[in-house]
């Protein structure tokens, strides 16, 4: 674009010069919005960062709860609540724990059967009651006792 002494506007370029500006207004103005949309993913995140720190800040303080520190301020009914957690918690714990007991006494089974011929031997396997593994308790060095008063 030239403008002359007297103020007069001419055009040389190889393409309208109208097109050229109006491309110009649109890049300009996406440019605009990219850093908008920037800044919004940037508060975004910050306020996940924010969400997240907190979730792990509450985690370590029931981790903490559940081994037993910083209890002192619990309430009756906060002790009895975390007292019943801890206890379903042990009795998955158990749960798991015979039933990895019972998947190696069923795989040892199967291999004393596939043993039962040995050099012309017939063996007999022993006799494993199973249904007493489920009935059976694991003993824990937990124990009950009443709040200090």
């Amino acid at each position: 674009m030239v403008f002359s002494p007297g103020g007069r506007l001419h055009e040389f370029a190889s393409t309208s010069m109208q097109q050229m500006l109006e491309k110009y207004t649109n890049c300009s103005q996406e440019s605009g919005r990219s850093n908008t949309t920037e800044e919004q993913d940037t508060q975004y995140m910050k306020r996940e960062i924010a969400n997240m720190e907190e979730r792990i800040r509450i985690l370590e303080s029931s981790q903490r709860n559940k081994l037993g520190e910083g209890l002192e301020s619990f309430s009756m009914k906060q002790l009895s609540e975390l007292e019943s957690q801890v206890e379903k918690g042990l009795s998955n714990i158990r749960a798991q724990k015979t039933k990895a007991l019972m998947d190696q006494i069923e795989l040892l089974e199967r291999k004393c059967i596939d043993l039962q011929h040995v050099d012309g031997w017939v063996l007999t396997p022993p006799t494993i009651r199973l249904e007493s593994i489920h009935h059976n308790e694991v003993e824990t060095q937990l124990f009950r006792r009443p709040p200090n008063v």
